[in-house]
């Protein structure tokens, strides 16, 4: 809804495509229920052999995701909206 929305008003023709925003709902809920679980997040942990709190991540996440939807939203074929969306969302449930 918040990527439909959001697709009108900058007026983009990128459709919405998949259950990504879901996906980010879910992390985002996770992250709320549990702050402190360790998430190893993939192609990270080859570079850094550690897990990161759920927390950091979801934090980390929501602000690559808030710079890309401001820098890119016109050009990008990635939902950034549906994603920053899904994982506040998420964050508001628990």
């Amino acid at each position: 809804m918040a990527s439909v929305i959001f697709k009108s008003i900058i007026r983009s023709s990128v459709p919405s495509l998949g259950a990504s925003g879901g996906v980010c709902a879910v992390l985002g809920a996770f992250s709320g229920l549990y702050p402190d679980t360790g998430v190893c997040v993939p192609f990270i942990v080859h570079l850094v052999p550690h897990s990161f709190r759920a927390e950091s991540v979801v934090n980390l996440l929501i602000g690559v995701e808030a710079t890309a939807l401001l820098l890119f939203a016109r050009r990008s074929p990635i939902d950034h909206a549906a994603h920053l969306a899904g994982m506040l969302f998420g964050r508001s449930v628990p």
